[in-house]
């Protein structure tokens, strides 16, 4: 795996049109139920070689050095951040 990156805001948002496309392919991939387990697997290791920080299915984090831009499908690009100590439901709108 690797280690994660720290992104500015502009990073993360020139990055999501990469990780829209693996979690595109990935749900995709996931519609036979069988596979969703290996699909989920495959599509984390992808994300997290972009130095990204996978959180839950299609749930995508990145470093920003005081906490996360968040990222979540199908969001068209990120629009919030929290902190390390926070999760999904404390994220805030990016103004």
């Amino acid at each position: 795996m690797s280690e994660n990156r720290i992104f500015t805001f502009a990073e993360a948002n020139g990055l999501v049109a990469a990780v829209r496309h693996l979690t595109e392919a990935a749900i995709a991939r996931a519609a036979n139920l069988l596979d969703q387990d290996r699909v989920l697997a495959e599509w984390s290791d992808e994300i997290t070689t972009l130095g990204c920080v996978v959180k839950g299915p299609w749930l995508v984090d990145f470093d920003n050095g005081s906490g996360f831009y968040c990222w979540r499908w199908p969001e068209p690009r990120v629009e919030y951040f929290h902190g390390y100590d926070e999760g999904f439901s404390d994220r805030v709108r990016i103004h």
